[in-house]
């Protein structure tokens, strides 16, 4: 089986050794295949890449990727409870502000059109 006619110089132990780095990846895809053809029936059969690239790695690699992930997820999540944070501070305040000024209008209204009922009232009786 070794050497090869690839590398005449590979002993098997180099090979194994070689195979079994952290650096070796592997990268898998699909080759792009234009056009489509029909089948009959229902069922398109299409004949193009539908996959996505992936490769297989060490699995002295696996506890380095579940940290990458776990970072990516914190760093979301923090990102979510920040904005959440920050428009219910600023938005709560507002939303007080906005209706204490529009209860004040509207009340002032109110209380202006009673005197002036009011007004009327007295003034009517008086005479």
């Amino acid at each position: 089986m070794f050497p090869t006619a690839l590398n005449p110089n590979l002993t098997a132990a180099e090979a194994i050794a070689g195979a079994s780095s952290v650096g070796n990846l592997i990268y898998i895809s699909q080759p792009e295949r234009p056009g489509a053809v029909s089948v009959s029936g229902n069922f398109t059969f299409v004949e193009y890449d539908v996959s996505s690239q992936f490769s297989v790695q060490p699995a002295i690699n696996e506890g380095y990727l579940q940290v990458a992930t776990e970072k990516g997820r914190h760093a979301d999540d923090r990102a979510v409870r920040l904005g959440v944070g920050i428009g219910v501070g600023l938005g709560v305040p507002l939303l007080l502000a906005a209706t204490a000024a529009a209860t004040w209008v509207v009340a002032s209204r109110h209380a202006r059109k009673v005197a002036r009922r009011e007004e009327k009232e007295i003034g009517g009786d008086g005479r």
